[in-house]
């Protein structure tokens, strides 16, 4: 079967891999260059907190177990951590209670250890003053997101996939029996079957296809956030920590990843926001009062990520009314892209339906008109 892909980020990546390595024909379309998405601005934190309803947990669930059969002990682009999580006020506590009892019901990995214990895992983080209980989830990790692909389209590119890039499609075309890519040259490309794994532009791909599928605006409040990388410095830290106004990671080479929620609300332009005037002064003092040698921490860069939201915040997964298009579009393309990878594949060479993805047809959007009024992330542990 030959088959078009359109989007080259780690969900465009994992789909390509899992259709070569199950012998179809693979060609993938990128406009920008791999990763250059939201992929390459993701946090990469690979878990499943605070993900309602309960099917979408479940999925998240699956997706960290079939990021552990493959990748296992991992690598550079894979690291198998855990994650720490505090509170230091009533409000605070009450929340990540609610969440841990959530979480309990639900079978999810967990522990509230001392702060002694926490500060054995986490190394050079300080844990604040009055913080006698930590959150502890054993069976989380945290990707790098273009290393993660990589290695992904490794694997796709050695079972014969080929990369188109840059190439921009303008649409998709349904047909009886396949459909058509258009890319701007006279004579649109025709097909067996399309994968639609373009992220935030799924929507204007999906104009000729039906249901169409409505995203969340780049310039909504729900989408824009920073992620702000410093440079290498002296300190260890072991696993992500979701702190109250700040969550960090390691990002290899002595570097942390850094995203504070609240302020986010200074992005407010879609694609052309820019941190505030004291957004990097701001964001290094909050560091400077969690981890031991934050003093010598300094900002590289401060990229801005666009989330993928389908309009009512929920991962869209499976074929259009036609049966030639298969979509894919969600906010936790880390956790779940190579899952979703291996069930589109299932679906579309071997019609299986999966069950696992019942909730998330793109048939729910038919006829749609009105969606929930999604809240954006500020509160520790939000995503």
């Amino acid at each position: 079967m030959r088959i078009a892909i359109v989007g080259l980020g780690v969900v465009g990546a994992s789909v390509a891999r899992a259709l070569a390595l199950d012998g179809a024909e693979v060609t993938v379309f990128e406009r920008r260059r791999p990763g250059g998405g939201t992929s390459g601005t993701s946090y990469g934190w690979i878990n499943s907190h605070r993900k309602e309803p309960r099917s979408y947990h479940e999925l998240n669930r699956e997706g960290m177990a079939e990021h552990e059969a493959l990748w296992g002990a991992g690598g550079d682009f894979y690291v198998r951590s855990g994650a720490l999580e505090w509170a230091i006020d009533d409000a605070g506590r009450e929340r990540l209670a609610a969440n841990d009892a959530q979480l309990r019901d639900y079978g999810y990995p967990l522990e509230v250890i001392t702060r002694e214990r926490a500060a054995e895992i986490a190394g050079d983080v300080l844990i604040p003053p009055g913080v006698t209980e930590v959150s502890w989830y054993p069976g989380e990790c945290y990707a790098r997101p273009v290393a993660l692909l990589a290695r992904l389209w490794d694997e796709a590119r050695d079972h014969g996939a080929i990369l188109r890039c840059p190439v921009g499609v303008t649409g998709v075309e349904p047909l009886a029996n396949g459909a058509r890519v258009h890319t701007g040259v006279p004579e649109p490309e025709r097909f067996d079957r399309v994968v639609l794994a373009a992220g935030r532009w799924t929507g204007e791909l999906t104009r000729m296809v039906e249901p169409a599928i409505p995203m969340v605006a780049p310039e909504a409040p729900v989408s824009p956030g920073f992620l702000a990388y410093t440079t290498p410095i002296a300190a260890r830290v072991s696993c992500p920590v979701v702190a109250p106004q700040l969550n960090f990671r390691p990002d290899g080479g002595g570097r942390l990843l850094m995203q504070a929620l609240d302020l986010n609300a200074q992005a407010t332009a879609g694609e052309r926001s820019r941190p505030g005037p004291t957004f990097t002064a701001e964001i290094l003092d909050r560091l400077r009062s969690l981890l031991r040698g934050g003093e010598h921490a300094r900002i590289e860069r401060v990229d801005l990520g666009l989330r993928s939201l389908p309009a009512d915040g929920h991962t869209v997964a499976g074929l259009d009314d036609s049966g030639s298009v298969y979509i894919l579009a969600t906010h936790s393309g880390i956790t779940l892209g190579p899952l979703l990878g291996k069930f589109a594949a299932r679906e579309i060479l071997h019609d299986e339906p999966v069950a696992r993805l019942r909730d998330f047809r793109p048939q729910r959007f038919t006829g749609a008109t009105a969606f929930p009024q999604l809240t954006p992330a500020r509160q520790p542990g939000e995503q």
